[in-house]
Formats: structure tokens, sequence, C-alpha cells
């Protein structure tokens, strides 16, 4: 690969900032906002991208799975996989601990709800407006929602959630191949000598809506057997330009308008390619926000 001029920025934070991730509506300007942080904490909010405004939503306590969460494409509906403290009255309970479950953002009230409780299920994604794939074995729903117009498909296939990527323009160019290293004879897996090694990395890339650029990710297996990606822009119409290589966010991606979109200690910003980070504009800064009740409207507790 190329050499790639790159950045970092650093924490100019004296206690630890939020953790931030987007979804993206495909159809409309609009996006949800995940805030994590304290971390048994998660607040949604819901984003304006034409216009760069906030509505702050409800608390939950707990965790939200973000990558196994979806926005439909009108941004009407937030499909989400949470998980509270696993206590035994919860594990008796009718929902259980764990749950698929859809709101209206930026609000966590459920309209519907699937427990998983101590299975794999979970999870999911919009097909359209008017249609949800659950990542459920059985989608027995505690609230019905089938008059509603709704239609709801399950099945227990972890595998289909990479459709959620491709069906918002991601596209995977190339398959990993990862194994095992035995040669260093040091550090790895519990200090037997084995470490994860990349032979080829998984790429995924995503093209700019209506420019040259392409967002690249490139995820390698690092010797403690986690998964970290590489991601870089590249100039689609001059290959031969060094990449940028993109570090320290913890969500980016292109909105609707072109903007390669980012998260960074706890606020959101907008830049614009060729990318310089020390142009790009900060939209909010989400760091002073702490948990507080927040009840869901009568608009938000309806189909």
């Amino acid at each position: 690969m190329r050499q790639r001029k790159g950045f970092e920025m650093t924490n100019e934070h004296a206690i630890p900032a939020c953790r931030l991730c987007v979804l993206l509506a495909r159809d409309c300007a609009r996006g949800v906002v995940l805030r994590r942080g304290p971390s048994d904490w998660v607040q949604l909010m819901l984003w304006h991208t034409d216009t760069d405004t906030f509505e702050p939503g409800q608390w939950f306590h707990g965790r939200i799975y973000e990558t196994l969460s979806d926005l439909s494409p009108n941004g009407e509906l937030f499909l989400y996989l949470a998980r509270k403290a696993q206590t035994p009255e919860r594990e008796r309970s009718e929902y259980t601990y764990k749950w698929t479950a859809i709101s209206r953002p930026p609000y966590v009230t459920a309209l519907a709800l699937w427990p998983a409780g101590d299975s794999w299920d979970g999870g999911g994604y919009f097909v359209d407006d008017n249609t949800a794939w659950l990542c459920h074995a059985s989608a027995r729903a505690h609230t019905d929602h089938r008059s509603q117009g709704l239609r709801v498909l399950n099945t227990y296939e972890p595998q289909r959630l990479v459709q959620r990527s491709l069906r918002d323009g991601w596209k995977h160019v190339q398959e990993g191949r990862f194994s095992l290293d035995r040669s260093s004879g040091k550090g790895g897996l519990r200090g037997l000598g084995i470490r994860g090694a990349t032979e080829q990395p998984d790429i995924w890339q995503k093209h700019q809506p209506g420019g040259r650029y392409l967002l690249v990710s490139e995820i390698y297996r690092e010797p403690d057997f986690h998964y970290a990606p590489h991601t870089y822009l590249a100039d689609a119409e001059e290959p031969n330009t060094p990449h940028t290589l993109i570090s320290g966010m913890t969500w980016l991606d292109w909105d609707a308008r072109g903007r390669l979109v980012f998260a960074r200690e706890g606020r959101l910003y907008a830049g614009e390619v060729p990318f310089d980070p020390g142009k790009a504009r900060m939209l909010a800064d989400f760091n002073a926000h702490t948990p507080e009740p927040i009840e869901a409207p009568f608009w938000a507790r309806q189909w």
C-alpha cells in the first residue's frame, strides 16, 4: 500500500469525553446520534442534517448496540438492540434484560419489543420504510404492530446484518483472510505464543455522494485477536495521490451533501474534501449532557 499522510487528534478534555455514534437515514435529512457516557447511560438525539440542528431525546440506563441498530429510510422509526444489567428479576420478567425494540426517535419508549434474554438473538435493520428484519429465531412482540402497516420478518442469520451497510452505499471490495501466527514465541493468546495475523485485510469503501473521493476502511486482525479498522480517504480520479489516513474518530461517514461528517471527543464535526482536519467545522459538543428523566410525548408513544 502507498505511503499515506495522516493525522491524529489529541484529547482536549481533562475528564473522559463521551462517545458518539450516528445512524443516518437513507432517504431524508435525518440522523440519530447515540451519546454514550457514563458507560452505562445512552442518550438519543435527532440530527437534522440539512440545518445541523439537534433535538435532545431520552436517556437509557443500559447499553444500546449501535452496530445492531438502524434508522428507517424516512427517519421515522428507530430499531435498536438494548441490554440492561442482568438481575434475577429481569431474567424472570416478560421482556428479560435484553431485547430488540422499535421507537420514534429521539425517544426509546418502545412501540414494539421482542425479548432476547440469554439467546444470541437481537438487532436487525429496515429493508424499507414498511419492512423490518429482525435477527431473531422467533418474533413474538409484546406490542401489537401488525395493524400499523409495518411488516416484520425474522430469521436468526447474523451474517445478514451486513445488508445494512450494503444498503447504505458501502461496497465490500475484498474478503479478509485471517490466521494464527505461532512463529513469534511470545505474546498473543494468554501467553501461549499464538498471535492473530492478517493475510489480507477485509476492505470496504463508500463513494462520496456527487464527489470524487472514496472513504475506505481496511480491517486487520491484531495480535490480541481484536479487529482494528484503518480508515482513509482516496481520490477515485487520481488513484496515485497519497491517501489521507484518518484516526481518532468514534464514527465517520458521508452525509447526503457529500460532507465528511465525524465524531471525536464527544463532538460532531463536518469537513469538506480534500480533507483538512484543522478546517472541519464543529456542529455540536455533547460532553456537558448529563442523565435526566425525559418522558416521551404522546406522539412518540403512538404508531
